[in-house]
């Protein structure tokens, strides 16, 4: 502390990076400085150095918060190691610097072993903290906290330790916006090269009990509202602001009221005014789906959302009923996501492997069933982690679950090779249950990897959709045939390998796959083995066994059907951006694959019959040089809308043809 009894003041706010190339904002750090600024008795005592929220080294993160009398660090599960370190680091160069530890890695079970077992942090702070950290402050140096709610302490004399109780802030009108106070403004000013993502809160809390997440405590289980005035400023600060690239809305469930219909409204407006933001995220309610389809069709609308969001975690019955989830009905939510004659809005949900009374067959069957349904969808895989304050992190549930689990480096996707692996969070993720064995697991995460390039990467979206709508051929089957067939294939064995490695680079702890050539950065599931396809020159020859194991498995001689799926082959194969190719191409068609595939999107029969077309492929219009310029504008930046095709014109110059006569022509086109 100075002379002048002024009181120096830093916190750490690590969000990571968003995507690869934007920067979280530090929206803790900017409401903590609010709040202390606005409501302090002691006014002018505080000077708050600028936060540390930029992903770096441990020791670049202490040397401008070893200045401080009072550092503040925000603790995740991602980054829970390096904010010890960097705590630990300090104390050891400053021994009389005051650290406050607060965020959602603050354990509510275990709080006085936990403060033993790191000396170097002197409180902890439970719950909503920005009125815990204001008594903080104002009760520095004196040290006496130990009746300040919701912080935990261990008292200077005689060691005894003070526990404090989880606290929730209910008058959320109190808490001053770091938006419209100036502060963002003036870091965003000092920091004019990066682009960010603002967070955004309109309220706190959640209504449901989901034990595998840490929003599941009862304690959170009543919703608080930000004023609506406020939420407006802040949403309008944003749009108005060039370095913002994104808003991310962080409440639990956007989506669930009816004035998020308005908030969604007002986004759509300021983008038509300011041109910003260039894109929307939330976390979708798990069951209002009337007020969030109204949400995601104003956003789409204004182009703030390629893709919507409708999280479900799984659709395993016994699972949700263990996790105490409970979603609206399936077939309601397909419903709602559905337009009038155009399928169904681009949607992506989370499934979690692997849940409670989880089995190989309900995975896969559940992931299966959703992508099909989604149509024109994504499946998001997220393992299971087991966050500190979960309910199913606790001592009794993993006896019940019998979960096997690893320490897990977690690392953002898209980070660089050396980025990732200097990142001090790790994850404890479940890799095995007692009805999932680790080896079954393994599977899973095999099928689901694969699945996700052959459906979301489009690898052989048209084919198997066809397959799926012409002869009820589930993505489960053609995977699995796929697997099966690898011994007798190079390229899906080295497919089945490539999967393989991604599952045991979890097993060996770390959630990504460094890649040793082709790309400067990490991956997860079906987009490092994309890459490694492309990378490694295995795209024709998969194709090749692809077709062959497709026409052996399912075709049954239907020689129409054999020449629609070579089609959507060749068509996958030849739509599928690439690096290198500097030249449009043309493709000659001979059955209507694409109005199959087309009506099956759209929850429409169409028969399959002979029709000639011509295919323009614009692969002259974009071009990758490299593998690395491939990797980051394809399948870094385009992965959310799917965008991995060229664009193509076609021409149709199709003559009916009598039905008794295609079976005919058919054959005599595949033996030509």
């Amino acid at each position: 502390m100075n002379a002048n009894n002024s009181v120096k003041v830093g916190i750490m706010n690590i969000g990571g990076a968003a995507g690869g190339h934007l920067f979280v904002l530090p929206y803790l750090a900017g409401t903590f400085e609010a709040y202390v600024q606005e409501h302090t008795s002691q006014k002018g005592r505080f000077q708050f150095v600028d936060p540390v929220f930029l992903p770096q080294p441990e020791s670049e993160c202490v040397k401008p918060l070893a200045q401080c009398d009072i550092v503040g660090i925000s603790m995740y599960n991602w980054n829970r190691e390096h904010c010890l370190t960097v705590a630990k680091e300090l104390k050891a160069i400053k021994p009389d610097i005051f650290i406050v530890l607060g965020g959602q890695e603050v354990p509510e079970t275990n709080t006085e072993a936990f403060m033993r077992e790191h000396p170097y942090i002197d409180v902890m702070v439970h719950g909503d903290g920005e009125r815990a950290f204001l008594e903080i402050l104002e009760t520095y140096p004196s040290r006496q906290y130990q009746n300040i709610a919701g912080v935990s302490t261990i008292l200077e004399h005689g060691g005894v330790f003070a526990r404090g109780e989880f606290q929730r802030n209910k008058n959320l009108e109190d808490s001053p916006s770091p938006y419209s106070n100036g502060f963002m403004e003036n870091l965003l000013n000092r920091n004019p090269d990066i682009a960010g993502q603002a967070l955004i809160e309109t309220n706190r809390g959640c209504p449901y009990s989901c034990t595998f997440c840490q929003w599941g405590d009862k304690k959170l289980s009543k919703v608080y509202q930000f004023p609506m005035d406020r939420v407006k400023k802040d949403l309008k600060w944003a749009a108005q602001n060039k370095q913002i690239d994104t808003i991310y809305v962080i409440d639990s469930n956007f989506g669930l009221f009816e004035r998020d219909i308005e908030i969604t409204e007002y986004v759509a407006e300021q983008k038509l005014r300011h041109g910003g933001p260039r894109r929307f995220f939330s976390t979708g309610t798990k069951n209002n789906g009337k007020i969030y389809k109204q949400c995601i069709d104003i956003l789409f609308k204004a182009d703030l959302i390629t893709i919507a969001n409708f999280p479900l975690q799984s659709l395993n019955e016994q699972s949700l009923q263990a996790i105490k989830r409970k979603n609206a009905s399936f077939d309601y939510v397909i419903d709602q996501l559905k337009l009038k004659g155009d399928g169904v809005r681009p949607t992506y949900s989370d499934l979690i492997l692997p849940l409670p009374e989880e089995t190989y067959e309900s995975f896969t069957d559940g992931y299966n069933n959703l992508l099909t349904s989604l149509r024109n969808g994504a499946v998001y895989l997220s393992p299971l982690q087991l966050l500190t304050n979960s309910a199913l992190a606790q001592p009794d549930m993993r006896e019940k679950y019998g979960f096997k689990t690893v320490k897990c480096r977690y690392s953002f996707p898209f980070m660089t090779e050396a980025t990732a692996l200097s990142q001090e969070g790790f994850a404890e993720v479940v890799v095995g249950t007692n009805t999932m064995p680790t080896e079954d697991w393994e599977r899973s995460y095999l099928f689901a990897s694969i699945i996700g390039l052959l459906i979301e990467c489009r690898l052989l979206e048209i084919p198997a959709k066809a397959l799926c709508a012409l002869k009820g051929v589930s993505y489960k089957a053609i995977v699995e045939a796929l697997i099966s067939a690898a011994p007798d294939y190079p390229a899906l064995a080295a497919l089945k390998q490539l999967g393989m490695e991604v599952t045991n680079s979890i097993l060996d702890g770390i959630n990504v796959c460094a890649m040793e050539k082709h790309s400067k950065r990490c991956w997860h599931g079906q987009k490092y083995l994309l890459i490694s396809l492309v990378g490694d020159g295995l795209l024709e020859s998969f194709f090749e066994a692809a077709n062959d194991v497709m026409q052996k498995s399912f075709v049954n001689g239907d020689q129409l059907l054999a020449l629609a799926i070579k089609e959507g082959v060749d068509l996958s194969a030849n739509l599928l951006c690439k690096p290198g190719l500097t030249e449009a191409t043309t493709m000659q068609l001979e059955t209507n694959i694409l109005d199959v595939f087309d009506g099956f999107n759209k929850f429409r029969d169409v028969a399959l019959e002979l029709k000639n077309s011509e295919l323009r492929i614009h692969s002259d219009k974009e071009t990758w040089d490299d593998m690395n310029s491939w990797s980051e504008q394809v399948v870094m930046f385009r992965s959310w809308a799917r965008n991995y095709q060229y664009h193509y014109e076609i021409d149709d110059f199709s003559m009916s043809v009598p039905i008794k006569q295609i079976n005919l022509i058919a054959e005599q086109r595949i033996a030509g």
